[in-house]
């Protein structure tokens, strides 16, 4: 099972509020939901076109707690505001429970676009909450794909209320996601010593080159990052190194190459 951390507690205001995740899974919003004191004391705000997925929605009517549901391109945002007060004004705390949306890997967010830029509309100072899911093996690190060992809740502070709010609420959450990335246990280890590790251990595990299609194994890359940097240390005196390689299996092993010979890789915009 997943390990789950709350941090941020403290930020919690001591009036019921509008809590606003990156993204969320059943048992984060389990936890979060705790957090804030139970099931009787919030409510879910769902979008109906982009609604949580199943298990979500089970964990959500089978917890008792009122749902309001609106369409993000359709809802009169002065409705939803007058709603959302009500709910608040009974000393619920609201949560909104984003769906899952198809995103790149690596996304830290679930939240439309469009909902994002419409927040500053409802004139409802939120309680940014980042969600980050992690894993603990050298191959992944950050997960955004639902698979990961655990977890970090941080409760941010309440935005000031003001325009751009929707700018203001992902700004919080790439910090959050800087400060929870910066405490993963790996990287108290050499990044240099992780590399080698990492390739070494997944060996036939193959990069695939999407500039021309060709794919190199992690065991060959990392002879030919490794014969690079003995090569950099021998030839290269700065501290830095200038790299204009396009992202393909060159750009990889010259950035390998510099790590490994205690060089900074300085890649410029290709």
């Amino acid at each position: 099972m997943a390990r789950i951390h709350i941090i941020g507690s403290e930020n919690r205001p001591s009036q019921p509020s509008f809590y606003l995740p990156n993204r969320i899974d059943e048992p984060t919003l389990r936890a979060l939901v705790e957090e804030l004191g139970g099931p009787a004391e919030v409510a879910f705000l769902v979008e109906e076109v982009l609604l949580p997925g199943k298990a979500l929605m089970r964990y959500i009517r089978s917890c008792g707690a009122e749902m309001l549901s609106f369409h993000f391109r359709k809802a009169d945002s002065r409705i939803l505001r007058e709603q959302m007060l009500e709910l608040m004004g009974r000393g619920l705390d609201i949560v909104y429970v984003p769906g899952r949306p198809h995103s790149i890997p690596g996304c830290i967010s679930d939240v439309p676009m469009p909902f994002m830029m419409q927040l500053a509309a409802l004139h409802i100072s939120p309680v940014p909450v980042f969600v980050g899911t992690f894993c603990d093996g050298l191959h992944k690190t950050y997960s955004s794909d639902g698979e990961y060992d655990w977890a970090d809740i941080r409760i941010l502070p309440k935005l000031a209320p003001g325009p751009q709010t929707g700018e203001r609420v992902l700004e919080q959450w790439q910090v959050a996601c800087v400060d929870s990335y910066e405490g993963h246990p790996l990287l108290n280890v050499s990044l240099a010593r992780l590399i080698v590790e990492g390739l070494r251990r997944h060996a036939k595990l193959t990069l695939e080159d999407g500039l021309d299609g060709s794919s190199l194994p992690y065991g060959k890359l990392l002879g030919v990052a490794m014969a690079l940097a003995r090569h950099f240390r021998k030839t290269v005196a700065e501290p830095r190194l200038g790299i204009i390689l396009p992202p393909g299996k060159g750009g990889v092993i010259a950035n390998y190459a510099c790590i490994l010979a205690g060089i900074v890789p300085v890649n410029i915009n290709y």
